[in-house]
C-alpha cells in the first residue's frame, strides 16, 4: 500500500492528525538520536503491524511467510542515485504501529531536510510505505558549519511563532512540514535553473547563500498560503448583520509571495550568470 495513493483518499479524520501532510521528525546535527513514529494510513488509521502479521499467518497454513520487518531509508533528493541510509528499524509496539530507529552522530552529521520513509516488508516485498521529512538541524559547535535556516528562524521572520502571534487564526499559520517543503524549493530551483554551473550545484546541506535562501523560502510559503485563501474564500453574515470576510486574503498573500520571489529569483539569476562567467573566463 502506498501512502496516500489516489484510491486511499477518504474523509475520515483522526483528532490531531493531518491525514495528507507529510510527517516531520527533527534531530540535532552530530548527535545520537532516536527517530520514532506511529505508522498511519492516509485516512489517519493506525497501521497495525500485529493485524498484518495475523492476516498473513491465517491466509494460508501451507504457505511459509517470514516475519514482518520495518526499514528506515533516507535520501537527499528524489534525483539522488543512491540512498544515504538504509537501516533496520525496531517495532516497539506492533498493535499500535509504533516503530523507531536510532541514528549515530556520524549518521546525523549532515544537516538539512532529508526525504525519509518507513517501509514495512514481508518476504522481501514492501507492503506499506510512509514518507516523512527528517530535519537534521545545524549546530554551531561542529566543524562543518551549515547555512541551513532552521524552523524557528523562519517562523521569526514570518512572525508565526505561536498562536499568540496570530490573533485571528489562534494557531500557527504554517506547519513544520509546509516550512520544510518550502525550504527545499530554492535549492532545487537553483540547480534546475539555467545556466548550469557544475562546480556550484548544491544540496540542501551545502547551499551557502543564507539570506537569499530565506527570501525564497518565505516567498514560496506565501504563494502556497495564497492558494489556500483563494480556495476557501467565503463571505458570510453573523447575528446583528455583521459581514465577515476574514479569508479574503489571497491577493495580499499572492502579492507578498511574488515580491519575495522576485527578489530571490533576481539574485539567483544574476549570481548564476556571474559564476558562469567566472568559470568560463576567469574573475569578472
Amino acid at each position: 500500500m502506498s501512502w496516500c495513493s489516489d484510491e486511499s483518499y477518504g474523509r475520515s479524520r483522526v483528532a490531531g492528525v493531518n491525514l495528507r501532510e507529510i510527517a516531520v521528525a527533527t534531530v540535532s546535527q552530530e548527535t545520537q538520536a532516536a527517530v520514532t513514529a506511529t505508522l498511519r494510513t492516509c485516512q489517519g488509521a493506525t497501521y497495525s503491524l500485529a493485524d498484518e502479521e495475523s492476516s498473513s499467518s491465517s491466509s494460508s497454513s501451507s504457505e511459509s511467510t517470514s516475519p514482518l520487518t520495518v526499514e528506515f531509508v533516507l535520501k537527499e533528493s528524489r534525483k539522488a542515485a543512491t540512498l544515504e541510509l538504509e537501516l533496520a528499524a525496531t517495532i516497539t509496539n506492533a498493535e499500535a504501529g509504533e516503530v523507531s530507529v536510532t541514528l549515530t552522530p556520524d549518521q546525523t552529521a549532515t544537516p538539512g531536510v532529508w526525504l525519509a520513509e518507513w517501509n514495512v516488508i514481508r518476504d522481501g516485498v514492501t507492503i506499506f510505505s510512509m514518507p516523512f521529512y527528517l530535519f537534521i538541524t545545524p549546530r554551531l559547535n561542529v566543524e562543518d558549519a551549515s547555512a541551513t535556516p532552521t524552523i524557528p528562524e523562519i517562523r521569526m521572520f514570518l512572525w508565526d511563532t505561536s498562536p499568540d502571534a496570530n490573533q485571528v487564526l489562534d494557531d500557527v499559520e504554517f506547519s513544520d512540514a509546509q516550512i520544510l517543503a518550502a525550504l527545499r524549493m530554492p535549492v532545487e530551483e537553483w540547480n534546475d535553473t539555467p545556466p548550469p554551473v557544475p562546480p556550484y550545484r548544491y544540496t540542501i546541506a551545502t547551499f551557502p547563500y543564507r539570506r537569499p535562501w530565506l527570501l525564497g523560502t518565505i516567498g514560496y510559503l506565501y504563494k502556497a498560503a495564497a492558494n489556500w485563501y483563494r480556495r476557501n474564500e467565503l463571505r458570510y453574515q453573523v447575528s446583528g448583520g455583521l459581514t465577515l470576510d476574514d479569508t479574503n486574503r489571497s491577493a495580499q498573500y499572492e502579492e507578498t509571495g511574488d515580491r519575495y520571489l522576485l527578489e530571490w529569483k533576481t539574485w539567483m539569476e544574476r549570481t548564476k550568470l556571474n559564476l558562469n562567467l567566472q568559470n568560463g573566463y576567469g574573475i569578472v
